[in-house]
This record gives C-alpha cells, structure tokens and sequence, in this order.
C-alpha cells in the first residue's frame, strides 16, 4: 500500500425501518385527513403537531408513512389509496381491516423480511432483544438502532394482528395471518343444504385463502333476501372466529 494515499472507507447506511410504529402511523393520517387527501407538507405538518417541514423528526415521519406506502413519493402530500382505506374504511373493509393493515405493515422491506426470517425458524417464540440482534446481523440495522426497531416491529406487528403477545416479553407470530394457501386453485365447498335452498340450486361457494383474509365468491340464480344476507353474515363471523 502506498504510504502517501489515505484509505479510504466507504460509509454504508445501516438498514431502513420505519422511525413509528404502525398504530402511530395511521394516527397521523387520521389527524391530517380532515384537511383533504393532498396538502402542502406545511399544511401537514401542522395538523399532526405544527412541527416544521425542515426538522429531523418530521423528515423521518414522511419516510415512515412512505415506508408504510401511505404517502406517495414527490414533493406534496397525496395519501396513497391504502392510506385513504384505512383512515376512511368502507363496510367491507371494516371486516378485514386486520388485512389492510397486515398489507401496510409488510410494505415495509425490514418488517416483511424479519416476519419470514421468524416463520422459517425453529424457534417459536422471541423477545425483543432477539428480534434487535436478529436485526443487526441479518437486516443491517445499525446497533444503536436495534432496540427501537424491535420495538417498532412488535409493536407494529401486534396492531396488525400478525403477532401475539405472550406475556413475560415473549411474543409469537399467528401463523393466519402469515402463511399464503394456494390462490390459483380454489377449493369449492357445497353449502348446506337449507342455505342451498334459499340461495337457489345448484349454489356453491368459492374459496381461497390469500394471506390477508378469506376471500369467497358467492354464485346464486336467486336476488339475495334478508334471511340470505343474515346467514352469509354469520358465515362470515363463524371465519373470523
């Protein structure tokens, strides 16, 4: 090596995460909705908290809230059609808002990867010691990071329904809401017999489980009545269950 050329070393960013968690996230959407979906960042800044647009703090919210993919990438604000579902769900949403936000929290390179790293493990339960080491070796999250990137992750992951809190600061994943069934080949259940009849015959329900939630697909020659429309509502509280 030359003696009279410096080494130089290059400096690498450690890995990204989003600086709040999921709940607190949505919380702000919700704040800053009433002035529209689009605003200026000083409009925005202001309805969750009047802090400046130039502060290191409000800075590292946009990046959460663009991590999450609430917010769309440029200049302004503009809630992200995700973010709009979430802060203004409709009837059908409301029944899988879990869905929606286990979608937003595996927006989030960091999440989604470390969620995989923990289902392929032997080992199922963690704290958050763990997930921070986990995330220093294999994430690249910087060390003196880790300890609020375990925290952001279980946070985030308990608010979406994809983790489980244990007690005794053990944690698990729910594997419902994690684990993909197949979406190309459905299964096709008959119903029973009685819902056949007031469905109209020959009716069968189509069925997949997509990760986020059960999709079916309901086939009937008859208009849905009342009693109809009570049934299928059960069904769907006997899937949540």
């Amino acid at each position: 090596m030359n003696p009279d050329k410096k080494e130089v070393k290059k400096k690498t960013r450690g890995g990204g995460f989003p600086i709040v968690n999921l709940e607190e996230a949505v919380n702000m959407l919700k704040k800053a909705a009433v002035a529209g979906w689009e605003m200026s960042k000083e409009t925005f800044a202001k309805m969750i908290g009047g802090q400046s647009v130039n502060s290191g703090s409000f800075i590292l919210k946009l990046a959460a809230l663009r991590d999450y993919g609430l917010l769309e990438r440029g200049n302004s604000i503009k809630y992200t059609q995700l973010a709009k579902n979430l802060v203004a769900p409709t009837l059908t949403m409301n029944n899988d808002f879990k869905g929606l936000l286990s979608e937003t929290f595996k927006n989030v390179e960091t999440f989604n990867g470390l969620l995989s790293r923990l289902l392929d493990s032997s080992t199922p339960e963690f704290d958050t010691e763990s997930i921070g080491n986990i995330g220093v070796h294999e994430f690249d999250i910087a060390l003196k990071r880790k300890k609020i990137f375990a925290e952001n992750f279980v946070t985030s992951g308990i608010f979406a329904g994809i983790l489980s809190d244990l007690g005794n600061g053990k944690f698990k994943v729910n594997d419902i809401n994690v684990k993909n069934s197949s979406v190309d080949s459905p299964e096709e259940t008959i119903l029973d017999t009685k819902l056949q009849e007031e469905m109209g015959t020959q009716m069968a329900m189509k069925e997949n489980y997509t990760g986020q939630g059960w999709k079916l697909l309901i086939q009937t020659q008859k208009p849905l009545n009342i009693e109809v429309r009570k049934k299928i509502i059960e069904l769907i509280e006997l899937l949540d269950q």
